[in-house]
């Protein structure tokens, strides 16, 4: 038992190389829908505004 917890200290006092990875597409991805949703809000937006303020004639 003594022997882990020395090893267990001695692995901590070293410090470690972390190197993380992000994929780009991912982020592409997500604004790419942020961009599709906006537009898609903003045509049927407009059509309802549309119709709404449409005059019977």
């Amino acid at each position: 038992m003594n022997r882990v917890c020395t090893l267990a200290l001695i692995l901590a006092g070293f410090p470690a190389v972390l190197s993380a990875y992000t994929d780009p597409g991912t982020g592409m991805l997500l604004w790419q829908s942020l961009l599709a949703v906006s537009v898609g809000l903003v045509f049927s937006t407009r059509r309802a505004l549309a119709r709404l303020f449409r005059r019977d004639q």
